[in-house]
């Protein structure tokens, strides 16, 4: 027996030595968590830009930060019950095209050029949908300005604010 259990412990730690590590959890909001894959995803436009190590480690804090809110936000939209319907997405992807005077296919084609796999494209214009739904539903209407020059900036102002709200409720465990 003392044989057996030796060569079970011997046998779980060879197993741990040949473990490969998939991702790894980087924080964890409300009980929701980001892997450094996420981060990884998120950074990836910017990191060849940076330069350095310092540069590229200040470009995957700011993905987590940016993870961490949209973690954040997309908690308090679904507690109001806020929904992306397929057709606001395809609407949304129609339009990005229209504006940059290319078919749907086109864009597709250029946003897969640009490292975008899949329906990774789709899944970004359907955070920002969620997050412009949840924004008019959350800002403070009575300070909305009357020129619509001022609209962004306002709602900008009022992404922090909210966003600082849901932070302060909320429990985040940053682990890296």
């Amino acid at each position: 027996m003392r044989l057996l259990l030796c060569w079970l412990s011997v046998a779980s730690l060879v197993a741990r030595a040949d473990a490969l590590l998939v991702d790894r959890i980087v924080a964890v909001v409300d009980l929701q968590a980001i892997t450094r894959s996420a981060v990884n995803e998120r950074a990836r436009s910017l990191l060849p830009l940076a330069k350095t190590e310092a540069q590229k480690a200040h470009v995957r804090r700011e993905a987590l930060s940016s993870l961490i809110e949209d973690a954040l936000i997309l908690k308090d939209a679904m507690r109001l019950k806020l929904e992306v319907r397929d057709e606001e997405v395809e609407a949304a992807l129609a339009e990005v095209a229209r504006q940059n005077q290319l078919s749907v296919a086109a864009l597709i084609a250029e946003t897969r050029r640009q490292g975008f796999e899949g329906d990774s494209y789709r899944a970004i214009l359907k955070g920002k949908i969620f997050e412009l739904k949840w924004l008019n539903v959350r800002s403070n209407r009575m300070a909305e300005p009357e020129a619509e020059a001022d609209r962004g900036a306002f709602l900008m102002r009022e992404r922090a604010r909210l966003v600082a709200e849901l932070r302060a409720s909320a429990v985040i465990e940053v682990r890296e």
